[in-house]
């Protein structure tokens, strides 16, 4: 049996599984959306029993080491807490000089 609650993100909304119990047993698992980071926010969906979420981050920032994590019977595969966005840059290279032309952009 699986208990659901609707809870809104900046990027929508989501049903997340805030407690379910496996068949057979009365244990309690918990699996709720991560709070939002600084600089991003989880947007977070339910496949197959499993709480997955992705951390959006805000424009000019970019998410460290991968994007998405998921949550089944209250363990994270990665934990949202180490999961950052950082300030990015953006070269873009190449133009109508074969290749000898490049762009830096930045937020600052």
């Amino acid at each position: 049996m699986t208990e659901t609650a609707e809870t809104t993100t900046q990027h929508g909304t989501t049903e997340t599984p805030e407690t379910s119990t496996q068949p057979g047993t009365t244990v309690p698992t918990t699996c709720r959306s991560p709070e939002s980071h600084q600089h991003g926010a989880f947007d977070c969906f339910v496949s197959n029993s499993l709480l997955i979420c992705d951390l959006l981050c805000d424009p000019g920032y970019a998410v460290k080491h991968g994007s998405r994590t998921s949550c089944t019977n209250g363990f994270w595969q990665r934990e949202p807490r180490e999961m950052i966005c950082e300030s990015s840059i953006l070269l873009v290279t190449g133009g109508s000089m074969e290749g000898k032309e490049a762009e830096l952009y930045s937020t600052d």
